[in-house]
């Protein structure tokens, strides 16, 4: 026992030790840190007038007691307060006030009222004698205001004189004042402060004069305000108001909105989810139908000497100043101008003077053309330039004019503009957007009609919706006579395709479904028809924007195949099932054909749940990038893979082993792209990747690229490659290289 407990203290004295030497060691540190360095700041009186005429010979005979000022609570602290936004504060930890804003305001405002020699007498207090007056002040605000594009010191004050006996308020001076600030230095900020309190008692000691009737026209003219603002009830005298409106619509009637691809001025403002950004103002050109189709506005300052661009539909962030705004279609002689002044915090939603022309091009089969146009004011018989139809079912976007309210004329075939063929007019009227559909001939391109077609204008609701269904095809012979000259081997190939789309864009809601079913079959001579490829895909996916880059997402996706795959050979061969386990279920001996699929099977079953970023949305650009929470599920039915040739009794046999069904949950990642680029190119990915959580399963992915090259309208050069990794089904990449030339039949 006495051994135990002699062990046992040693062993508390070596804890103690430690616990000493650690100490030592965070002091040591501690002290060999370096200090944190804080900056303490003031509010300074500058004894120097700067309206001497506001000084008085023979001051007012009173006694007037400068009493601490009243702090909103936010800012009755040492720290600095930084405004970020409407909505975010910051106290500075290193950029104190030394003396607290409740003692050195009043400080300043009481030797102000000494220098001027405004009372008999001015104390911050009275211990023996009672005031005749009291100086009572109340800050609602003291801030420096911070963004990326701006700086400014801004002060919210009350200053009041009451009398002590009955504590009347005789004058009243109220002021908020946010002055631009050139450096983000602390002490610039201060120095501001301080001249504002101080021209803001210069006010406050004019007013007192008034009130006392001294007022004369020396101290007017040394204030340099007119007289009538110079009033008891004036809560500011150098405020400029600004009326805020708070109706966003200008009178526009439905109908005219009906007409609109896009919603309101007021529902697209609010759906764009931009923040205002302090200091700056906003500019906003509703956009009549899909922004990218629209021409930008632009804006010019001559203080900045600077020009400023944005699409139609998109909010804009100017300093305050006055601007020439230009939009519209056209030369710039042709576009409409209004000058414009951008003021500080407030949303400016330019109303509607202009309106809205789309003209598609369609033959007779309502087949969309890409045929040029010219269009021309009647007025003056001015070019507005040339446009031309789009090809719709590409995912071409019309173009949309934005043009002065009048008559105009379109002409095709190159005519002049006062051709009596070939040619319409239309009238377009101020916030409404005009689709109108020509058809050409298509034998003799010559203008058949123009007009409005049932089908084309239909509710903004309608339109959200868009459905499209084609079927590709593609045919190959080859006639082979290397073999036999006499007897040539004729090979016929021919694939389908039918791909069926709907889509629902109405932000910030999204929907799509894409169904792909691949079909192809191939003879060859003293050959039965054979299936060569088949497939079918179902994809679904939903988004829900939050803003026009980021949203959550939930998808389902289907991929089977529709028959039994069937394994040929030229020779026979003998073949050996094998369940996943290894147990032998069956031989087939001397077979030239073998199914290895059965109908359906594998049935591939994928869903996810995740955060969408589209960071770009164009109509020849798009890109989304999506990642979340991902399930997928292989089921396989009497779906066999190669597994090796094995000598078994003395014959030869093809191993075929059954595949398990498998279910899988993880992190997946998606990346879906598509670009239409120069010369009919375009180029289309899908890379599906998931990250199973359970380490002992393998990570997979799909990765589906096609290139296409469109010769004429309905033929295109199509280059697919796919490539694929599961390890349930094999241990390496799958890669399968496609190149044929496509036929496509345009349902609707």
């Amino acid at each position: 026992m006495k051994n135990y407990i002699i062990l046992n203290c040693k062993k508390i004295k070596h804890h103690i030790l430690i616990v000493i030497l650690l100490f030592l060691i965070t002091v040591i540190i501690g002290c060999s840190s370096p200090p944190i360095e804080r900056h303490y700041y003031i509010i300074d009186y500058n004894p120097v007038p700067d309206n001497p005429g506001l000084i008085l010979t023979d001051p007012l005979p009173f006694r007037v007691e400068v009493s601490n000022s009243r702090i909103s609570r936010v800012y009755d602290r040492s720290q600095i307060v930084i405004r970020y936004s409407h909505h975010k504060i910051e106290y500075s930890d290193n950029d104190l006030w030394a003396v607290r804003l409740s003692g050195s305001i009043p400080d300043a405002i009481s030797n102000h009222l000494v220098r001027y020699n405004t009372f008999t007498t001015t104390q911050r207090d009275f211990l023996i004698e009672r005031p005749h007056y009291e100086v009572v002040t109340s800050v609602n605000q003291l801030e420096m205001i911070q963004s990326d594009y701006y700086i400014a010191a801004n002060i919210d004050m009350d200053i009041f004189l009451r009398r002590s006996d009955d504590l009347e308020y005789v004058v009243r001076h109220s002021f908020k004042k946010e002055v631009e600030l050139f450096s983000d230095n602390i002490e610039v900020f201060a120095q501001q402060i301080s001249m504002i309190i101080k021209q803001e008692t210069d006010v406050f000691i004019a007013k007192i004069l008034q009130k006392f009737e001294v007022y004369d026209e020396e101290i007017k003219v040394a204030l340099d305000v007119d007289e009538e603002d110079i009033d008891l009830d004036d809560q500011d005298v150098a405020k400029k108001i600004i009326p805020e409106r708070s109706d966003l619509e200008f009178g526009l009637t439905e109908e005219q909105i009906q007409t609109w691809l896009m919603s309101t001025p007021r529902e697209q403002l609010i759906r764009e989810s931009q923040r205002d950004i302090v200091g700056l103002g906003r500019l906003f050109l509703p956009a009549m139908s899909n922004p990218d189709s629209e021409p930008f506005y632009t804006l010019y300052s001559e203080e900045q000497n600077a020009n400023y661009f944005e699409r139609m539909g998109t909010s804009i962030f100017l300093r305050p100043g006055e601007y020439t705004l230009t939009y519209g279609s056209g030369a710039e002689h042709q576009r409409m101008t209004r000058d414009i002044t951008i003021i500080r915090d407030y949303t400016h939603l330019i109303e509607p003077d202009w309106g809205g022309l789309r003209i598609r091009v369609i033959d007779e089969n309502r087949n969309t053309l890409d045929n040029q146009y010219e269009l021309f004011s009647i007025s003056n018989a001015e070019s507005y330039g040339y446009g031309q139809g789009v090809l719709e079912e590409f995912g071409e976007q019309l173009q949309t004019w934005i043009l002065k309210p009048g008559s105009y004329k379109i002409v095709l075939n190159n005519y002049p503009f006062n051709t009596l063929e070939d040619f319409f007019t239309v009238d377009i009227v101020k916030g409404e957007l005009r689709t109108i559909t020509m058809v050409i001939d298509s034998e003799t391109n010559k203008l058949k009609g123009a007009g409005l077609i049932e089908g084309v204008e239909h509710t903004r609701e309608l339109r959200d919706w868009r459905v499209s269904s084609t079927i590709h095809g593609s045919f190959n012979l080859i006639r082979d006579n290397t073999v036999d000259r006499d007897n040539p081997n004729m090979s016929y190939v021919i694939n389908t395709q039918f791909d069926n789309r709907l889509n629902y864009d109405s932000y910030p809601y999204y929907f799509t479904s894409h169904n792909l079913t691949d079909l192809g079959i191939t003879r060859e001579s003293d050959q039965d028809f054979r299936l060569s490829s088949d497939s079918f895909k179902l994809r679904n996916t939903f988004v829900y924007y939050f803003s026009r880059f980021i949203g959550v997402y939930s998808r389902a996706d289907i991929e089977t195949q529709l028959f039994d795959e069937y394994l040929y050979l030229t020779e026979s061969k003998n073949f050996r099932l094998k369940d996943s386990d290894g147990t032998h279920i069956k031989d087939y001996m001397d077979r030239t054909s073998f199914r290895i699929r059965q109908s359906l099977y594998p049935l591939v079953f994928r869903e996810g749940v995740g955060f969408n970023l589209r960071p770009l949305n164009r109509p020849k650009a798009s890109l989304n990038v999506r990642f979340g929470f991902g399930l997928r599920q292989d089921i396989y039915k009497n779906v066999f893979r190669f597994e090796g040739t094995q000598i078994i009794e003395g014959e030869y046999f093809d191993v075929y082993r059954h595949i398990d069904s498998s279910y899988r949950e993880g992190t997946e990642l998606s990346v879906l792209a598509n670009f239409h680029l120069p010369f009919n190119l375009s180029y289309n990915t899908t890379a599906d990747f998931l990250f199973p959580f359970s380490s002992d399963e393998s990570s997979s992915y799909n990765w589906e690229n096609i290139f296409s090259l469109r010769l004429i309208r309905q033929a295109a050069i199509d280059y697919k490659i796919n490539l694929a990794y599961n390890k349930d089904i094999r241990d390496y990449t799958e890669i399968v290289h496609n190149v044929f030339l496509r036929l496509t039949y345009f349902l609707y």
